[in-house]
């Protein structure tokens, strides 16, 4: 793959499933993201992780992990 977004950083500052999934499509681009979280809760669609709900192996966010 082309890893077009290579050298361009990313800050993502925004919760739930459309930015987090915009962000590792720039990702897998070549860009670095950072993700900034609340400190005290995270992102809120962390929670889905242990319900089951979006979870992979390893209780691993599938829309998290970038």
């Amino acid at each position: 793959m082309t890893r077009v977004m290579e050298g361009v950083r990313v800050l993502e500052v925004a919760e739930h499933t459309f930015v987090p999934a915009a962000s590792a499509l720039l990702s897998d681009w070549g860009a670095e993201v950072i993700k900034i979280e609340p400190a005290e809760r995270g992102d809120a669609m962390r929670g889905l992780a242990s319900t089951g709900v979006v979870s992979i192996t390893g209780d691993v966010h599938a829309l998290l992990e970038h």
